[in-house]
């Protein structure tokens, strides 16, 4: 199965997954930033309102636990957070039997100017870290840098989540961090980004997403990556009989 997508509660889904099945664990979790009068974020040109967002008062910390049991030897792990919990993110998964390995920073290159006097929060950060200490899954050299320059997601690729990835960063830590065929897990599938980039690179896909308004909306934007990329081959296989 190259799909499986999970509607539940990632502390619960993880202990139905079997032990070192997980080649890439690439998630964006709860930042838990999000206090009792909610906020808004001006992302491009748009107003997202994220008013009160129950999914993000707290900080998710023990499914990594899960995550570690699940993930095979020598693989990468990849989680988005606040600036304020690097420290804690990086302590809790080498506490658990992780090696840290960097900080890495997705740069926003369309951020729109802050109405304040106040630099504009133009990066996002998460932690890179391995189960095990062995680069057999590092696509690279010892030159990639810690950091990834995009936009906010721009057009058709938009949908109505209010943390919502571009395609263009998970395909670079999918790229660099698994091979075709590996399982990606995401236990906060959220948009579906992380999925729908999975299927575009011939990687296999799990993603949990307890909120059912978002699993619908994950699950319809992976359905149709997969819908797309089987028609796709076999429109190449049609051409390649064709010209035998």
């Amino acid at each position: 199965m190259n799909v499986q997508l999970i509607h539940g509660d990632c502390l619960n889904e993880l202990k139905n997954i079997e032990d070192n099945t997980v080649d890439l664990l690439l998630t964006d979790p709860p930042y838990g930033t999000n206090d009792k009068y909610g906020k808004n974020i001006k992302r491009g040109s748009a107003i997202t309102n994220f008013s009160v967002m129950e999914w993000d008062r707290n900080l998710p910390l023990e499914y990594l636990n899960e995550c570690f049991r699940i993930m095979k030897d020598d693989t990468w792990g990849v989680v988005f957070t606040d600036k304020k919990e690097i420290t804690t993110i990086w302590n809790y998964v080498e506490k658990i039997g992780f090696s840290p390995r960097n900080t890495f920073y997705w740069i926003k290159t369309n951020k729109a100017p802050v109405p304040n006097s106040n630099f504009k929060s133009s990066v996002e950060v998460c932690i890179v870290f391995t189960k095990g200490k062995t680069n057999k899954k590092w696509q690279r050299g010892g030159t990639e840098n810690n950091y990834f320059m995009s936009p906010f997601v721009l057009g058709k690729e938009s949908v109505n989540h209010p943390t919502q990835k571009p395609e263009s960063l998970m395909s670079y830590f999918i790229n660099l961090l698994s091979a075709e065929g590996d399982v990606i897990l995401d236990p906060f599938m959220g948009s579906g980004t992380t999925g729908v980039s999975s299927i575009k690179h011939g990687r296999r896909f799990i993603g949990i997403e307890i909120d059912s308004t978002y699993y619908k909306l994950s699950s319809d934007r992976i359905n149709s990556a997969s819908l797309y990329m089987e028609n796709k081959k076999n429109s190449e296989g049609i051409i390649d009989k064709f010209f035998e």
